[in-house]
């Protein structure tokens, strides 16, 4: 791994868990074979998650260690994630360069916000939970609705990555750590510029606003944490101590304390207002790449490089519970604020939920034999269908998680699974280039719909069940019948592969998005004119993108069959002659 990204969030919560002498609990599911680069804690403190450098982000009760649910969608590892202030969403950010936003109560994927093209090494929630922010190897810092997922200004300035972002107290301000050695700070709302704290002499890798706002702490590479003002960007304190760089840096709950995670393996602790150090926390046997405060100040865990999480007395440095579960590393772990859940995060690829009140695993999925790439639940939730690289779709009972069928017919993985409206249907694409139709009650096999060139990697049913879209690398969106078979119409103006579609139906039209490669998001209006199907581009994010909408070609000679497909799809209208 080359490099390695950290996340520090401060909640409200309780202790996670509580006791005098370690104990290292191995879950029946996994267990951390990879570094555990991130840990946070939600606001009611039953749920912790992590995320790792193995894909995955897991779910864990606080009392008992106990693995819950997985959720799996990125394509790469999942650095950051983090429950937003309500706890019935979370929100993950992976090196596959988007940011996935999940819903807690029926791990069903939402949101996927697309924009930035480079890692995403940093997601946070406004304190209101009305925005969110991430931070990128491209040098910027993105701003997203999270209700919606609409993009927002973006945050220009950094000359090197950013490592980190948090938001202040009140939400108005956001600051921004990056390899270039400097803090920025922003206004929340407009995304403008505003103080540069510089001093260190080498790159940031966490920050973390005081509770009352007015000052800031930072780790770095320099092996230091400094204080800064927020109001002058005067530096204060430079805490000294540690032996390699500061990965992590956290607030206790009432500003007296701080806590910074360290490559020399440790955990220090130090006065907030004279900088004086404390306790020294050892135990890690591998970096430690983030802490964490409960919100009540009463324990503090770390994640490390040595694929654990540990848990901490912050007044007497006393260990607690090490816990343990996913196959790589782990990424990020968050409390949900509903004291239900427990998500963690790794490179296994996939996102774990748990049962926070007993530690009993929430659903147990076991069966396939390589990673899994597709989790969908069916529309009432009562079966949920996942996709692996082991060629199979399988199906679940959502309540027990009893295995059902077995979904065989695929000649390579599976990359994304959808449930029809009525929740009767399935439809599979994959690596094998085609799309696959199923009976989800019986599992039998239906249609084979073939005609992308590369791989399918994303497919969703239109709303009234009837058609279906599939993305492929092939750079191509397809329209197919659900009961025939037949292609209805191919979109080729992608310059990448279509990653994700969404469909909408309104009293207006019928209207799919997708999100590509190329790093657009664009919007689409499906129209049919005596059972023959068109579409036509309406806006798109790549400003180097032509839209025609309602341009007449009306007898205009010259165009080829392929310009003028393209010209109706970006919207024109009327029938050339052509040659």
């Amino acid at each position: 791994m080359s490099e390695d990204f950290t996340g520090v969030d401060v909640l409200p919560d309780q202790p996670i868990a509580s006791g005098s002498e370690a104990n290292i609990l191995d879950s029946d599911m996994s267990s951390y074979t990879k570094e555990v680069p991130d840990v946070t804690n939600g606001s009611s403190d039953h749920n912790t998650s992590s995320g790792s450098l193995n894909y995955l982000v897991g779910l864990w009760d606080p009392q008992f260690s106990a693995p819950g649910l997985i959720l799996s969608v990125h394509t790469e590892e999942v650095t950051s994630v983090v429950y937003s202030p309500s706890g019935r969403q979370i929100a993950s950010g992976s090196r596959d360069k988007t940011v996935r936003l999940w819903e807690v109560e029926t791990s069903a994927p939402g949101f996927i916000l697309n924009g930035h093209t480079d890692w995403v090494t940093s997601v946070v929630y406004s304190p209101n939970g009305q925005q969110i922010a991430s931070g990128s190897n491209d040098k910027t810092v993105r701003l997203w609705n999270a209700h919606t997922g609409s993009p927002g200004p973006v945050l220009r300035g950094h000359t090197d990555w950013v490592r980190e972002v948090v938001y202040s107290p009140t939400g108005q301000q956001i600051a921004s750590g990056s390899k270039d050695k400097t803090i920025r700070l922003w206004d929340a709302q407009t995304g403008a510029v505003g103080l540069i704290l510089s001093g260190h002499t080498s790159w940031i890798l966490s920050i973390v606003y005081s509770p009352s706002g007015q000052q800031i702490a930072s780790g770095s590479r320099d092996k230091t944490v400094r204080l800064w003002d927020v109001q002058s960007s005067a530096a204060g304190l430079s805490l000294g101590g540690h032996t390699a760089e500061v990965q992590g840096v956290a607030y206790s709950p009432g500003g007296q304390q701080i806590a910074s995670g360290s490559s020399d393996k440790t955990v220090r602790l130090w006065d907030a207002q004279t900088g004086k150090t404390g306790l020294v926390l050892r135990g890690h046997i591998g970096r430690v790449s983030s802490v964490v405060y409960s919100t009540n100040g009463h324990q503090i865990a770390s994640g490390s490089w040595d694929n654990t999480i540990r848990l901490w007395d912050p007044q007497t440095g006393t260990p607690g519970l090490i816990l343990r579960g996913h196959t790589e590393e782990v990424t990020a772990v968050v409390y949900s604020p509903c004291d239900q859940w427990i998500a963690s995060g790794s490179f296994d690829m996939t996102v774990r939920l748990w049962d926070a009140q007993t530690g009993v695993p929430v659903l147990k999925l076991s069966g396939h034999t390589d990673e899994i790439t597709s989790v969908a639940y069916s529309p009432r939730g009562r079966q949920i269908a996942s996709g692996g690289k082991d060629k199979t779709v399988r199906l679940w009972d959502a309540q027990t998680g009893t295995s059902g069928f077995t979904l065989n017919g695929h000649t390579e993985g599976v990359t994304s699974v959808a449930y029809s409206p009525s929740g009767w249907q399935i439809a599979s694409g994959s690596s094998d280039k085609t799309v696959r139709l199923w009976d989800a009650r019986t599992g039998a096999p239906g249609l084979i719909v073939k005609g992308h060139t590369d791989w399918v990697v994303s497919i969703v049913f239109s709303t009234d069940g009837r058609q279906i879209a599939s993305g492929s690398d092939d750079y191509t969106l397809r329209l197919w019948d659900v009961n025939s078979g037949q292609c209805l119409v191919v979109v080729d103006d992608f310059h990448g592969s279509v990653t994700s579609i969404t469909w909408i139906g309104t009293p207006n039209g019928t209207y799919f998005s997708t999100g590509c490669g190329d790093i657009s998001v664009s919007t689409w209006e499906v129209k049919v004119d005596e059972d023959h199907y068109y579409v036509r581009l309406l806006w798109t994010t790549m400003n180097d993108r032509l839209a025609v909408s309602n341009a007449n070609l009306q007898d205009v000679q010259g165009l080829s069959r392929i310009n003028m497909q393209l010209l109706k799809q970006r919207g024109a209208v009327g029938e050339p002659i052509l040659p």
